[in-house]
C-alpha cells in the first residue's frame, strides 16, 4: 500500500529483476500495455493469486523471460470479461503485440 506500482515495476527491471505486475484493482487495458512497455514479465490480477505458484513457475522455467504468450492463452477469459470480447483486435498495441508473440514463436518441426 502507498506504492506506485508502476515505478517499482521502473526501479525492478532496471535492476535486472524480472518482474510480474500483480494488480489488486486497476486490472485495465491500460494498466497491461504500461507493464508490458515497462518490462514486466507477465501481470496477474487479483483473483488469480490463489494461482500465484503456477504463474511465478512459468516465469521461472522460461529463464525469466516474458511469458506473455502463455499468459495470454491462460487469463484469456479473464481479460476477455474485464476488456471486453475482441479487446486486443481493438487496439492497436495489443493487436501488433500479439502477431508478434505468434511470430516469435518458432513452430514445431516434424519429422
Amino acid at each position: 500500500m502507498g506504492v506506485n506500482g508502476f515505478k517499482l515495476l521502473k526501479t525492478s527491471v532496471s535492476r535486472g529483476f524480472p518482474t510480474v505486475m500483480l494488480t489488486a484493482h486497476a486490472l485495465s487495458p491500460g494498466s497491461l500495455k504500461s507493464s508490458i512497455k515497462l518490462g514486466a514479465v507477465s501481470f496477474m490480477p487479483k483473483e488469480k493469486i490463489p494461482e500465484l505458484r503456477s504463474f511465478l513457475e512459468d516465469v521461472v522455467l522460461g529463464g525469466g523471460k516474458p511469458v506473455w504468450k502463455k499468459l495470454f492463452d491462460k487469463l484469456g477469459d479473464v481479460y476477455d470479461r474485464q476488456f471486453g470480447p475482441g479487446w486486443k483486435e481493438k487496439n492497436k498495441f495489443f493487436k501488433d503485440f500479439e502477431e508478434e508473440l505468434e511470430n516469435s514463436v518458432k513452430p514445431e518441426i516434424k519429422e
